[in-house]
């Protein structure tokens, strides 16, 4: 299974679409809350340092398979996992960063 990223530029926050969003994921999570596997999230990124992006939001697999709907709404486009573990949780259950990125083991 295949990571997922939705680019918002500057302009789609200013017209609401990182918002919009934002209440799609929630309100899907509440209407699917007993098929959400544990440690189950989307994380997002703000403000990349990439010429008219502002923030990424990414899917992890299990997510993606939650969330395919609104992904296809809002363009999303196949993606490499992050090596570092996205700055926020936009919607989460369990402990998802732990689950996605874990801990090195120290001997």
């Amino acid at each position: 299974m295949s990571w997922y990223r939705i680019t918002f530029t500057r302009d789609d926050i200013v017209a609401g679409k990182e918002r919009g969003l934002l209440d799609e994921l929630r309100l899907v999570m509440t209407r699917r809350e007993a098929e959400l596997p544990d440690d189950f999230g989307v994380l997002s990124t703000p403000f990349v340092d990439e010429p008219g992006t502002w923030v990424e939001v990414y899917f992890p697999p299990d997510a993606a398979q939650v969330f395919d709907e609104t992904m296809a709404r809002y363009g999303a486009v196949e993606c490499e996992k992050p090596l570092q573990p996205p700055a926020t949780l936009l919607v989460a259950r369990g402990h998802p960063r732990r689950k996605y990125w874990p801990a090195e083991k120290r001997v």
